[in-house]
């Protein structure tokens, strides 16, 4: 087993067990789930790969909450800095206590993270946000969002000079195409990079399918 593997799997056992200290993941609006380790591992080296999520990227997620897609993506890729976005803000207060144990649970088995990349949460929804600056990267697990959210991402994202792609999870687009959805939700003309990535949430097995434009 690879050195990183390993640090993903102690990186998942500790997520398990921050989220028992700080009460479960749950809040009081939007959907409540995990993905599967193996999801999150397929979709953060697609972005690797085709859109170049590295040690000099800035990634935001929109509906952050308590932050465990942008903790894999600072020991994995070695993002520089994360910031997440949560309108519950149930979950935001539990993310910080739980990036917090996540962090030391981790340091306690050899494995660090750096603390300048560490999420930062804004306790907001996306129709508040005023600009995605200073991100180079975006990710939104966004099945459940309503149509007033996905709008305002598409706003911010078509508006961002930082910006350079935008990974989205929900259920398949398989009879439509997915890049006028994002059209018609005002990203602006972009290109879908390679095809879906099949992925499960935890517990729940349902499938979603994660996007890359």
């Amino acid at each position: 087993m690879g050195t990183m593997k390993k640090e993903l799997d102690a990186l998942y056992s500790a997520f398990l067990k921050a989220e028992n200290k700080v009460g479960g993941g749950e809040g009081l609006i939007g959907i409540y789930g995990s993905m599967t380790q193996a999801g999150t591992c397929a979709i953060m080296g697609a972005m690797a790969e085709h859109a170049g999520m590295g040690p000099d990227s800035v990634l935001v997620d929109i509906g952050a909450g308590l932050g465990r897609p942008l903790l894999h993506a600072v020991l994995e890729q070695g993002v520089k800095k994360t910031y997440g976005v949560e309108l519950d803000a149930v979950k935001c207060q539990k993310a910080v206590p739980f990036i917090q144990h996540t962090s030391s649970l981790l340091a306690a088995e050899g494995v660090t993270l750096q603390q300048s990349a560490l999420p930062k949460l804004i306790c907001m929804g996306a129709e508040q946000l005023s600009s995605l600056e200073p991100a180079t990267h975006v990710y939104a697990a966004w099945e459940g969002f309503p149509t007033e959210a996905m709008l305002a991402v598409g706003r911010l994202f078509a508006a961002s000079p930082s910006a350079k792609a935008i990974t989205v999870v929900q259920r398949s687009m398989r009879k439509e195409d997915p890049a006028a959805v994002m059209e018609e939700l005002g990203f602006g003309p972009v290109r879908c990079v390679g095809p879906p990535i099949q992925v499960y949430m935890a517990g729940s097995r349902r499938q979603l399918n994660a996007y890359m434009f």
